[in-house]
Formats: structure tokens, C-alpha cells, sequence
């Protein structure tokens, strides 16, 4: 219970009313320009990072196309998935700003018309502690969803693994995280219970491509003729933004009775080299034939049951 011993002296009481109403909004306003401040730091930072590792990659990597502009430049969608986790996370930060600024202003502003505000604050003690026995769970999950959002780990449209579920990544809240496997099925999975996280659409993906051949044709040839293949490429916009760096021709791979396996390297952005695949299967397949290249055939041999 609260005693009701109000004390208002005037006009001293207004004053330090109003000094504690000035002071709470000074302090929401400049808090929240910090937050402001923060998330503009935190957006700018990666574009600078990523010239910056561009130049040095320029010297480095040799042979490459560009590297500066190819590996190191940044994605308008990775810009745009940025922006929008840091507008979540400034969201976040202001609501909590704003709640602890209301709740510390409100307790000063009881005390300043003499209200004893200690039973309220035992009260609350209390009471928080017998709520955080029991939401331990939640708190848990909310601060790991903080991080992964904070940290960048996974974002919508992602293709991820966690433990034995394999899917893309539908929504992401701080709680709880939803996941669709190959099989349209739809995962819920805590935050608080992701301990190891594979993200596939992270980073760059590399990809050997077979090439089946008769075995009768002659591999130098074979090995040129991909090259044009790979060569045609060139100009293709839709497969240049993919890649990082140049497809390589490896060379004969493995043979057997009949096949001649032939592989090609590619490294493409994450999870983005399956068009590229395509793309050099179909270029290969018409330079083969423009060239009379016979591909694989399944070989049937008859035997005369009377000679035997």
C-alpha cells in the first residue's frame, strides 16, 4: 500500500516537476539520436570495409576479372537486407529507450510530490523475480534473436541448416524463427535452441561441373572446345553479376569403358551457381554439336546365342 502523504509546495513542487519532465525528454531525445546515430555508423561501415578489402584484393588476386568490382562489391540487396535489419534493431533499442525513460521518470516524479515509491519497487521485485523463473525460456530466445538479427547470421529468403533441418528461411522474429524445408514443410525453431547455424546464401559457392564425353574423342579437343564454351559466356549479364571469378576449364576429370568426365570450376556468389551450371551445360552441348562431337550413348552389345 501506498501511503497518500502528498506534499505540493508551491511553486516549488512545479518547478522540480517540470525539471524532471525536461530532463526525461532531453534524455529520450538524445538516446534515441544515438540510436540514430549508431545504426547510420553501423550501415556505412561494410560499403567502406568492402572498398577498402577491394583494393588490397586488386593487388593480391591475379588472374581474375576485377576482383574490386566482382568479389568485393557490395549487393543492392545485401544494402537493402542491411537497412532493414538495422531499421529493426533501431526500432528495438527506441521502444526500450522509451519504456525505461517512462518508468525511471515516473518513479522521480512520485518521490518529487513525496510519494514513497520503496513498497512499489519491492513489489516489483518480487514480482519480476517470480516472472523471470518462469521466462527464462523467452528471454532467452529474445536475446539470441537480438544477436542473430544484430549479427547478421540469417535473414529472410535465406537457405539455411540448423541441426537436421535443411530450408529457406520465411520469417524471422526475435523470438522464434520459421523455416521451410524441400518438402514445403514449415519448421518453428526457438532462437534460444539455434546453437550451430550453416548459411548457404552467405559468402560464395563453388561448383564443379561434369561434362560427360565419348570416349573416343580426343581430350585436347575436348578441353578447347569448352573453352569456347565458356568463352561464349562472356557479356552475359545475368551470369556475370553471379560470378567472382572466371569459369575454369579443369581438364579430364575420370573415364570408364565409355565416358570421358571433363570438369569445369566455377565460384559464384552464395548459393547462385545453379544458372551458371545451366547456362555452361547448354553452351557446351551446342558447341559439341557445332563441332561434331559425339556425346554419350548407352552401348548395347548382341550376342548370338547359336555361336555359342
Amino acid at each position: 500500500m501506498i501511503p497518500a502523504q502528498i506534499k505540493f509546495v508551491w511553486p516549488q513542487t512545479l518547478i522540480e516537476i517540470l525539471i524532471i519532465l525536461a530532463i526525461i525528454i532531453v534524455a529520450r531525445w538524445a538516446l534515441r539520436k544515438a540510436v540514430k546515430a549508431l545504426v547510420h555508423t553501423a550501415e556505412a561501415n561494410p560499403a567502406k570495409t568492402f572498398k577498402r578489402l577491394g583494393a588490397k584484393a586488386t593487388k593480391t588476386m591475379k588472374g581474375s576479372k576485377d576482383p574490386t568490382e566482382m568479389f568485393m562489391s557490395v549487393d543492392p540487396k545485401e544494402d537493402e537486407r542491411r537497412h532493414a535489419r538495422m531499421k529493426t534493431l533501431a526500432s528495438i533499442l527506441n521502444s526500450v529507450i522509451t519504456v525505461s525513460v517512462v518508468i525511471i521518470g515516473s518513479f522521480w516524479l512520485l518521490r518529487a510530490v513525496n510519494i514513497d515509491i520503496t513498497p512499489v519497487l519491492a513489489s516489483a521485485g518480487l514480482g519480476g523475480l517470480a516472472i523471470g523463473f518462469g521466462a527464462q525460456s523467452l528471454i532467452k530466445d529474445v536475446i539470441s534473436g537480438t544477436f542473430l538479427i544484430l549479427e547478421d547470421q540469417l535473414g529472410v529468403g535465406d537457405i539455411i541448416t540448423i541441426g537436421d533441418v535443411t530450408g529457406t528461411v520465411i520469417a524471422m522474429q526475435l523470438r522464434v524463427t520459421q523455416v521451410q524445408d524441400m518438402n514445403g514443410e514449415m519448421w518453428y525453431i526457438r532462437n534460444g535452441e539455434i546453437t550451430t547455424l550453416g548459411n548457404i546464401s552467405q559468402g560464395w559457392s563453388n561448383s564443379v561441373i561434369s561434362i560427360p564425353v565419348n570416349i573416343d574423342e580426343d581430350p585436347f579437343k575436348i578441353i578447347n572446345l569448352l573453352k569456347q564454351a565458356v568463352k561464349e559466356l562472356e557479356g552475359d549479364q545475368e551470369i556475370e553479376k553471379v560470378l567472382l571469378d572466371e569459369p575454369a576449364v579443369l581438364g579430364l576429370s575420370n573415364f570408364d569403358s565409355y565416358i570421358a568426365n571433363y570438369g569445369i570450376l566455377v565460384k559464384c556468389r552464395g548459393n547462385q551457381q545453379w544458372g551458371v551450371e545451366r547456362a555452361i551445360r547448354a553452351a557446351s552441348l551446342k558447341v559439341f554439336q557445332e563441332n561434331g562431337v559425339d556425346t554419350p550413348a548407352t552401348r548395347v552389345r548382341t550376342v548370338d546365342e547359336k555361336s555359342n
